[in-house]
């Protein structure tokens, strides 16, 4: 408040008009910078000099870098006084020694007086200047050691919303999403899984590392609550998580998901905790009502609601069994997702409403919460269209032998099904779809041919930004189809990389995960089951 106000007084104290023909432009250069300088430096820069103070805010609006660890973040005010015409943005650069490529950071300006913005965005780059010794392992993959390539400073930045079937940022630009689930929050460990053997910064930035920008993030409301402590976590390890309730490390997540760039669903997967979805399949159920529900999901709208690393909410985790897409009655989710997104966009305007589909809907039966055909004749209807996102969750024969897995080329007849139920909605530009859940072990012929269909069936659609997808899981103990990462939390599957490794974009080409070393953890946690 104090300095808010010493800039209201600066401001006031020079409040004589600028100079002739209106006031100056504002514009931010990139800069550059080796990882041994101490300084890393972006200028902003004013086309003439004003006789009033210019003042702005500064932040960081993306980074491939991560903070306190690879820089120390500007001062977040920016001041010229009368006469200046630039004026230094410095960023403090730290040198962790490690080979890991030129590392990019996106400054950008907010709130200026004094002046009009013609350019608020630069980018900051660190310069890799380690050449030996390098911090990345190719095992799983089989190939020689490589820095992780160079990111879009734009990807996935700002306000996400749709338009023509696409997935687009502010400016209108298709906007890629591509990652993987990371359970734990929903079960009764309140935690995300692997906390008992690794670091959880660790493991985001090994997300990020690998080419993944946006975690799907599980949880209950039974953990909003905040009456159960977590459990399952390592506080040698993660000793800044040391006595915050689930939802307090939820917090974490999503504030250091900013740091890194990656983006955050939040998915509502169970009321009670528990593993796998709801059994009832329903979002409401005994001393739990639909309000309570909407209540929840209004709660975490407004708590996240200046934390843009989040960008969407799941509403409900595979509706199943009583639920159905139309009809009216408290078991019509249609009218349950129209109501909550609704709820959730009156607090925070900027979220993607993600609404899965149900098992039986068009007449046919498909996976839980998988069934999109009822929104052909029956589409959610939102006070932003721009906001919705549909979603579908589509697995192997390993996880369940489905009719349409068992027959001899049953692969050559995939695309078929998949239109049926959920890929007409983007193929007609109806509304992208979030691909929420799919994954296997890859032990059989049958889910590699099913992988290889699905991943051709969705790489142009994914390149258009007409498909997001995200991974089930990142997690080992995911029972029924495993995780990208092998038991010992640290290493990838080098079979599962490369099967995805065509939905990535070309710059992700061969995802590179960093090494983490340490032993083969023994987990204490039970095994899961998909979605």
């Amino acid at each position: 408040m104090i300095a808010r106000l010493a800039l209201a007084a600066l401001a006031a104290a020079f409040a004589a008009p600028a100079l002739a023909g209106g006031p100056p432009t504002l514009t931010l250069e990139d800069g550059a910078a080796p990882e041994n300088t101490r300084n890393l430096v972006v200028t902003a820069r004013l086309s003439a000099p004003s006789r009033r103070p210019v003042l702005a805010t500064v932040r960081i609006a993306a980074s491939e870098a991560t903070e306190g660890v690879d820089y120390l973040a500007p001062a977040p005010r920016l001041i010229l006084m009368p006469g200046e015409t630039s004026a230094r943005i410095t960023l403090t650069v730290l040198n962790d020694r490690r080979q890991e490529g030129d590392e990019r950071i996106v400054v950008a300006l907010g709130q200026v007086e004094g002046a009009k913005l013609a350019r608020g965005r630069a980018v900051a780059t660190i310069r890799d200047d380690d050449r030996s010794e390098p911090q990345f392992h190719r095992a799983s993959l089989g190939t020689a050691p490589k820095a992780r390539p160079e990111r879009p400073a734009h990807a996935a930045l700002g306000p996400l919303s749709t338009h023509a079937g696409r997935i687009v940022d502010a400016n209108g630009r298709s906007v890629r999403l591509h990652g993987v689930n990371w359970f734990g929050l929903e079960t009764p460990n309140f935690a995300p899984h692997g906390l008992w053997t690794r670091n959880w910064r660790a493991m985001m930035r090994q997300m990020r590392d690998m080419g993944f920008n946006v975690i799907r993030l599980p949880f209950s409301n039974q953990l909003l609550a905040e009456r159960d402590r977590p459990n399952g976590v390592d506080t040698h390890k993660n000793a800044d998580l040391k006595g915050l309730t689930g939802l307090q490390i939820m917090d974490k997540i999503v504030a250091y998901a900013g740091v890194l760039g990656l983006r955050v669903i939040l998915d509502n997967h169970r009321i009670d905790a528990g593993h796998g979805a709801q059994a009832s399949g329903l979002w409401h159920g005994p001393g739990f009502s639909e309000d309570q529900w909407i209540a929840d999901w209004r709660r975490l709208a407004k708590r996240y609601r200046k934390m843009p690393a989040v960008i969407g909410a799941d509403l409900f985790n595979e509706p199943h069994n009583a639920a159905r897409w139309g009809g009216g009655g408290r078991n019509d989710w249609r009218r349950a997702a129209e109501r909550a997104g609704a709820a959730i966009l009156a607090e925070n305007p900027n979220w993607l409403i993600v609404v899965e589909g149900v098992a039986k809907a068009g007449g046919s039966h498909y996976w839980d919460g998988g069934n999109l055909a009822g929104a052909r004749r029956l589409p959610v209807r939102l006070p932003r269209p721009d906001k919705l996102v549909y979603s579908t969750h589509v697995y192997p024969a390993s996880v369940y032998a489905q009719p349409w897995l068992r027959q001899a080329g049953f692969a050559e007849r995939l695309p078929e099904v998949w239109r049926r139920h959920w890929a007409f909605l983007f193929e007609q530009q109806e509304a992208p779809v979030l691909i929420g859940e799919f994954g296997s072990h890859m032990r059989t012929a049958a889910d590699r041919a099913w992988m290889r269909a699905l991943v051709a069936f969705l790489r142009r659609p994914a390149a258009e930004g007409r498909v997001a997808w995200t991974y089930w899981a990142w997690n080992p103990n995911s029972g029924d189809t495993g995780g990208i990462l092998k038991d010992d939390w640290r290493q990838a599957h080098g079979r599962k990389l490369a099967a995805i490794r065509p939905l990535l974009p070309d710059g992700f080409a061969d995802p590179t995960p960093r090494a983490a070393g340490g032993a083969v953890a023994r987990l204490p946690a039970p095994t899961d089951r998909p979605g």
